[in-house]
């Protein structure tokens, strides 16, 4: 018994009145005996003497009971065996170290150090960053000093590689630049399209016109000659079709090629109200036809066809006409499809319009096409006996009888939505000058009222002298 009370620490009493036995444990400290020392895995010391058994014998042996102070809840280790039927106390806790139930804090670094680190970090960044935008400095520095034919002055070192790259390729660059000169006089550069200039001699145009904006320029001399709000937004509806052709032909590689006319772009136009040139779904119809069909009776049905063709939708195509504006310098236009239908992000101005309108007239194929009157498309199966086309310009107003002769409009384009009103882009010729006008109107109330416009501008301020008033074509 004694060697039991020296193992477990625990003495035991006699049994109670009861008849059952039970231990009266002693309450131990939580660092001596941890939570599960006396677990099913380690057998206590048993004692086989007699009297030993015969009190087993006399009484079933009953539970201890179970202690549930707050040391007890304690979390605590599993104390490992060592050897058979044997236990070992747990080890004492050391001093300093944290008490039982106590979770340790983990070991961090001083904020010192953190604040250390942190600042190496950044000061690395900061430094890779420098080297970046110096390199990228260097390269943009070395390319413009070889474009302009001189150094760049970008310190010594750049100034030395920029002076080698260029002795390395001056041959070159100089065989590139007669065979320029010579392609130079084979044929004459096309002039740059750019914003045309106000002087004091513009003039302002009021109520002796019923568009709600206009803008005449003298293309020549790259200036504004009269103006109506020339650059506030306006909706263009089909002007946009001038630069979707311009667009599809700089795009293709022959005239003649051919692209299928989609169902997805003919099926809705019914519902949106739009003009057609009347293909049908599947017809095969060359590029040079399309334009026609586009500029002539402002067909959407060949501006949805164009744009399938190139760009695979209309929504792309739509941003393949954004870039050129970008190349032409416009500030004011963004076209959201290739037909000029509204859209609230379909918009431009009269002074950009007619910045468009000069470059499609600077290209033969379409200055042909922007000054016919009548077509015939001949590629379509749908229309085997021919699709004669008509152009909505020259429908109105004829060529030149308007002005005494003195005057011809050699191309346009009209175009309406019931946001826009109705509008005309238009380019004329005075006889005797070798020069060009664009007349740009849009707001109009009637699909007169931009026809009456143009020929009084024309008329006013193309410096001719003639009699008579102009009578439209369907009232005479």
């Amino acid at each position: 018994m004694k060697d039991v009370e020296r193992e477990f620490g625990k003495t035991y009493d006699a049994p109670q009145n009861s008849g059952q036995q039970h231990y009266n444990l002693r309450q131990n400290s939580a660092q001596d005996y941890p939570r599960g020392a006396f677990s099913g895995q380690s057998r206590a010391p048993q004692n086989h003497s007699p009297q030993s058994r015969a009190s087993q014998s006399r009484a079933p042996q009953s539970r201890a009971p179970q202690n549930h102070s707050p040391q007890s809840r304690i979390p605590q280790s599993r104390t490992p065996q060592n050897g058979a039927g044997s236990l070992r106390k747990a080890p004492p806790r050391r001093e300093g170290s944290p008490a039982q139930g106590v979770r340790p804090a983990i070991r961090t670094d001083s904020a010192a150090a953190r604040e250390n680190r942190r600042g190496s970090v950044i000061s690395i960044f900061v430094m890779s960053l420098i080297a970046v935008v110096t390199v990228i400095t260097i390269i943009f520095s070395l390319r413009a000093a070889m474009s302009d034919g001189a150094p760049a002055d970008t310190g010594s070192a750049e100034t030395l590689s920029g002076a080698a790259l260029s002795v390395e390729s001056g041959g070159a660059d100089t065989e590139k630049a007669d065979d320029a000169e010579g392609d130079a006089g084979d044929e004459p550069a096309v002039p740059a399209v750019t914003y045309a200039s106000r002087s004091a001699a513009t003039a302002l145009l009021g109520d002796e016109i019923e568009c709600r904006n206009a803008i005449l320029i003298d293309v020549k001399g790259n200036t504004v000659v009269a103006e109506k709000g020339g650059d506030d937004r306006i909706f263009p509806a089909s002007m946009t079709k001038v630069m979707t052709a311009l667009v599809a032909v700089e795009n293709c590689e022959s005239l003649d090629e051919t692209a299928t006319v989609p169902y997805e772009v003919v099926a809705p136009l019914a519902a949106e109200n739009a003009t057609v040139a009347g293909l049908s779904p599947g017809d095969e119809v060359t590029v040079r036809d399309l334009v026609y069909g586009a500029l002539l009776p402002s067909g959407a049905d060949a501006t949805g066809t164009l744009a399938v063709h190139f760009a695979g939708s209309e929504a792309e195509f739509a941003e393949l006409m954004n870039k050129k504006c970008a190349e032409l310098g416009l500030k004011n236009t963004h076209f959201a499809n290739a037909s000029g239908l509204h859209d609230d992000n379909h918009y431009s101005t009269c002074h950009d319009i007619a910045v468009i309108m000069e470059a499609a007239m600077q290209n033969e194929f379409l200055r042909e096409v922007l000054g016919t009157y009548e077509y015939t498309i001949t590629s379509a199966a749908s229309r085997p006996e021919g699709l004669t086309v008509y152009s909505t310009v020259f429908s109105r107003v004829e060529g030149s009888e308007e002005f005494g002769g003195k005057i011809s409009i050699i191309g346009g384009k009209t175009g309406y939505t019931g946001e826009a009103g109705q509008c005309l882009v238009s380019a004329a010729r005075v006889e005797g000058r070798d020069n060009t006008y664009i007349f740009v109107c849009a707001g109009g109330e009637s699909r007169w009222k931009p026809v009456y416009d143009t020929i009084h501008v024309y008329r006013t301020y193309l410096g001719v002298k003639y009699d008579g008033e102009y009578v439209p074509k369907s009232q005479r």
